[in-house]
């Protein structure tokens, strides 16, 4: 132990020495920098480094291989129920790279935006709107707080058009455990600009090592971002009885398969998820065992049990002919079909300060308020991380891990049949419910294939009773999807050995790869990769 601690303590000197005592962070400054995390545990980590530039970083991976102290990267934190900042495993440094926030190079022309690993939906939204630039923004949930390149990297998805956020990636740069530079190949070649047109180069894919894979630290990524589409119409609709649910599942799974190029953000949400969007907890209403009833869910919500919504965009032309194929396929089997111009919205939202007074004012604020901006963050869906007993929601600025939400994610993915959704949602409401939790059910519509579910489960982390209701009730849901095939395509640093089996071949493979490029076993230990004997 007295030589772990002086090895630790020779390479926080050097640490300090290359960022500057300021950025090594140890204790308390540790836990104050962070916070507490939206996870009843807390891993023992031993410091955060926190590099402003891609040398620094290839320092602080030379420091750890000279000393064998293991590393794990993140870029702003906020990977909120996931395990927010923390590790899969205890005795790591943490390597924050918020302070590398630089957008480094805008193609106007192309639409390609590079940028560091601090960069966030945040700043890039502000830098488009300064500079008058027309792109979208790849927009999650966690609003404007999120890492870009953390999100993708971890193959998180939004509602714009490129919503598979991994997919937008299409160059990177990347300090190997070695302390090596890793380059995109045609970047290497000196074709940096084709590069970040075409994501898989040439030779070997070896990017996709970094999605997901603890093999480096990504330094800076080229993000493919669309223009903002000359219309968009957002479509709101209900199902008002449950038992309608797969006919109406059935017609959009239909409607994906003839308009799906031009359809964004195509979802159902039970009355439960709406509520919490909306409305502070009801605790008044709450079972005595805990969670909302759905019957008194569907009455708060106004009366229907699931709530839908699905973006139209493209050329006007083309909007309003998609618009009439969604009526006519949708209708039938949906009721309160209704459709908002955006643009007219946001173009209301001019003059809308001077005309507070009016219904009509009131009504399209609270109208804009709800839709959004298209392609700019929104907070609005961190209210969900609020909806328990007790819960005090902020403002604008909501922050789930400062404000001791506890917060775990189970987002499985399924095939996108009547009765595979049928069985998920059935799934979801039982069990949450057994467990005096509230069942917060969102279905999304990838494509003709394949729905997702990103389903939070909500509870005050101050409350064991809570904290151990929660781990029971994801666990059961856990192990009952897996039974029909629906998995997550992401996993939390809590359950990473739920997916990892060392005896298969893939992950074998995985420790191979690992083995050969970090054969100090330094970075990111246990991530998304078998956990190491002695770590």
């Amino acid at each position: 132990m007295t030589t772990r601690m002086t090895t630790l303590e020779s390479a926080l000197d050097q640490w300090k020495a290359l960022v500057g005592p300021a950025f090594v962070l140890t204790e308390e400054a540790l836990w104050e920098h962070f916070g507490p995390g939206t996870a009843p545990d807390r891993r023992h980590v031993l410091a955060a480094v926190l590099p402003d530039g891609v040398e620094a970083v290839q320092g602080v991976v030379a420091i750890a291989n000279e000393h064998g102290i293991p590393l794990y990267p993140v870029s702003t934190g906020r990977n909120w129920g996931y395990g927010d900042f923390q590790p899969p495993l205890d005795g790591c440094v943490l390597v924050d790279l918020s302070r590398m926030n630089r957008i480094l190079e805008v193609d106007r022309e192309l639409g390609l935006v590079t940028v560091e690993p601090g960069v966030t939906q945040g700043d890039l939204a502000a830098y488009f709107d300064a500079e008058g630039l027309p792109f979208l923004v790849p927009v999650t949930g966690t609003g404007r707080r999120g890492s870009l390149i953390g999100n993708a990297l971890e193959r998180g998805q939004g509602g714009a058009p490129i919503f598979d956020h991994w997919l937008a990636i299409s160059a990177l740069q990347a300090v190997l455990p070695t302390g090596e530079l890793y380059r995109t190949p045609m970047t290497e070649l000196g074709a940096a600009r084709v590069d970040g047109c075409y994501k898989w180069g040439v030779g070997p894919y070896l990017d996709g090592l970094f999605s997901q894979g603890g093999f480096g630290i990504v330094t800076q990524a080229t993000i493919q971002v669309e223009p903002a589409p000359e219309n968009v119409v957002y479509g709101t609709f209900q199902i008002v009885r449950d038992e309608q649910l797969e006919a109406a599942v059935g017609a959009m799974r239909s409607l994906l398969r003839l308009v799906g190029a031009n359809v964004t953000a195509f979802s159902i949400q039970n009355a439960h998820r709406k509520l919490s969007l909306q409305i502070p907890y009801p605790r008044e209403r709450a079972r005595p065992q805990g969670g909302i009833a759905t019957e008194v869910a569907i009455e708060l919500a106004g009366g229907a049990a699931w709530y839908g919504a699905v973006g139209l965009f493209g050329p006007s032309e083309v909007v309003t002919a998609v618009r009439s194929i969604v009526e006519r396929e949708l209708a039938p089997h949906v009721q309160g079909l209704r459709f908002d111009d955006v643009m007219e919205l946001e173009a209301m939202a001019v003059w809308l300060p001077m005309a507070q007074d009016s219904e009509e004012a009131k009504r399209a604020s609270a109208r804009i308020a709800e839709l959004g901006q298209f392609g700019r963050p929104r907070e609005v869906n961190n209210r969900t991380c609020y909806w328990y007993p007790g819960a005090k929601v902020p403002g604008a600025d909501m922050d789930p891990a400062r404000d001791g939400c506890g917060l775990e994610w189970y987002s499985p993915l399924m095939p996108l049949t009547p009765e595979d959704v049928r069985r998920h949602v059935d799934l979801v409401a039982t069990t949450c419910l057994e467990h005096g939790m509230d069942p917060l059910i969102r279905v999304i519509f990838k494509s003709p294939r394949l729905a997702a579910s990103p389903t939070p489960l909500v509870y005050d982390l101050s409350d064991p009773d809570a904290v151990r209701r929660a781990a029971k009730c994801h666990e059961r849901l856990f192990e009952a999807g897996r039974q029909w095939g629906h998995l997550p395509p992401r996993a939390g640093v809590w359950e990473m050995s739920r997916f990892v089996d060392p005896d298969a071949v893939f992950w074998k493979t995985v420790g191979a790869l690992s083995q050969a490029l970090d054969p100090a076993g330094i970075m990111a230990p246990g991530r998304y990769a078998p956990f190491p004997s002695n770590p």
